[in-house]
């Protein structure tokens, strides 16, 4: 129960039944202790001064020329290789399966197994990955997976020259994009 007549002067002793509602005044400097109890009602916006801890480190402005990992840098890494229509269909609806029509879906001319420049690209840039990150100095197995509407796995935890003959068996196949199976797989 609130005081009927309030003192124009704080008191020394604090309120031995504090109120419910909080002030409307607020104390308008903080403790420099951290109190024992955290605030039960923390504040809404940010505080005026940012924490004092240490902040996370600033990346390095120029990446280096060869990776730094730590001594054990082992790792497994799976790619995900898109051979849905959209690959291939030159910003039209196809679904191009099979590459087909030819006339939206294979252009520049390559193999009906690739067939087009785009397909071709990502392989090529999938097995530079793959070549770069094999020849580290560590432990590393790859596992290639290629989706379209359907979901296969070409291979799973193979050395780095076995995944790139994997991809280069590749076929597109063309289809709807299913990346949530991809990743599930």
């Amino acid at each position: 129960e609130p005081t009927p007549n309030p003192t124009l002067e704080p008191t020394f002793e604090p309120t031995i039944s504090p109120t419910l509602e909080p002030t409307l005044n607020p104390t308008p400097l903080p403790t420099l202790e951290p109190t024992s109890k955290p605030t039960q009602q923390p504040t809404t916006k940010p505080t005026l001064q940012p924490t004092q801890l240490d902040p996370t480190k600033k990346p390095v402005e120029v990446p280096t020329l060869t990776p730094t990992c730590a001594e054990n840098g082992n790792f497994n890494l799976c790619l995900a290789i898109d051979m849905s229509g959209s690959v291939c269909n030159g910003s039209t609806s196809s679904l191009c399966l099979d590459c087909a029509p030819t006339t939206s879906c294979n252009s520049g001319g390559e193999k009906l197994t690739i067939c087009c420049p785009n397909f071709s690209n990502m392989l090529e840039f999938t097995k530079d990955v793959i070549t770069e990150l094999g020849e580290l100095p560590t432990d590393q197995d790859f596992s290639i997976v290629h989706f379209g509407s359907d979901v296969t796995v070409a291979s799973s935890l193979d050395s780095w020259k076995q995944s790139i003959k994997s991809i280069n068996k590749l076929k597109y196949t063309g289809g709807k994009t299913n990346l949530a199976g991809a990743i599930s797989s």
